[in-house]
């Protein structure tokens, strides 16, 4: 497991789920391609050497640059064959999806590849997994990991030595990473390498238009965040951030900019102190009661 001994603070990622050419985030957008090589270009000077990026993102073919290190994830396979799961179908659509990852990011061997859903890790008997391993076994994947979408066979991830990174969700309302550090998984998680994403619930907060499944719960998480800012005398943005940084968890935290002072702004906050572990309790106390349908992102569409 990854833990800061000496509260070191962790490596940012920038992600680019948003910088392909497709509608991404609460509002739709989609940024000209212009604008994106100005974030990338502009990250890259900033001293970013990491992004997260994924096949079904669109955002591969901006990220070339040799000096960076790219996150990948793999093209969701049962989402994508849907009931024509057979093997030689699933193998065909992974080295597909390697194949045009290694063209995309101009790179023979690929960083890390994730499994981009969890539910990909059932498919035949862990199929997909062992085509992956094999592919690391020949050096066309450097590393794998898995994004958590949903909290489910965690002790198949933990358990299994290849999965290196584990992508997880988390912020001021969301606990649920607290699972991956249970007693039972003392030893076994102590190899592992998480990633902290979805820090900033996509933006919510700072939007007036929330989605129409959670409009229910805009009073309580406003009024909670009204009463952590009064606490803290700091913007609700500036204590999301601190919080997953002062846990001292995960060794990469992942953050998205749709400008170049977006990346200036996480730079910063990066810098500040940690807060105490009074702190940061006081901040999952205030949080606790808020229910996880408001948080679950993968909720809002549905």
């Amino acid at each position: 497991m990854y833990q800061n001994k000496k509260k070191v603070s962790p490596i940012l990622i920038l992600g680019s789920a948003n910088l392909g050419n497709k509608k991404y985030g609460l509002n739709k957008n989609v940024i000209k391609k212009e604008k994106i090589l100005k974030i990338i270009n502009f990250a890259i000077k900033r001293n970013i050497k990491f992004f997260d990026s994924a096949r079904s993102y669109n955002s591969e073919i901006y990220l070339s640059d040799k000096k960076i290190k790219v996150f990948t994830k793999l093209i969701p396979i049962k989402k994508t064959l849907k009931n024509k799961l057979d093997n030689k179908k699933i193998e065909n659509l992974i080295h597909k999806s390697i194949k045009t990852s290694q063209k995309n990011l101009n790179r023979k061997s690929l960083y890390c590849v994730m499994l981009h859903k969890v539910e990909d890790l059932k498919i035949k008997k862990g199929a997909v997994l062992k085509i992956l391993k094999s592919l690391k076994q020949k050096g066309i994947i450097e590393n794998l990991g898995i994004s958590i979408d949903t909290f489910k066979y965690i002790d198949e991830i933990i358990n299994d030595k290849d999965l290196k990174y584990i992508q997880i969700p988390i912020n001021i309302y969301d606990q649920r990473w607290k699972i991956f550090f249970l007693k039972k998984y003392k030893h076994s998680i102590k190899n592992k390498i998480l990633i902290a994403r979805s820090v900033y619930l996509q933006g919510l907060i700072n939007k007036e238009k929330w989605p129409d499944k959670i409009k229910k719960f805009k009073k309580i998480v406003l009024n909670t965040n009204n009463l952590l800012e009064e606490k803290f005398l700091i913007k609700i943005d500036r204590i999301m951030f601190n919080y997953v940084k002062s846990l001292n968890k995960f060794k990469y935290l992942i953050f998205g900019a749709t400008k170049v002072s977006a990346i200036d702004k996480n730079i910063k906050f990066l810098k500040e102190k940690n807060f105490t572990k009074k702190q940061i309790n006081f901040i999952e106390k205030s949080t606790k009661s808020i229910s996880e349908n408001f948080y679950d992102i993968i909720n809002w569409k549905n």
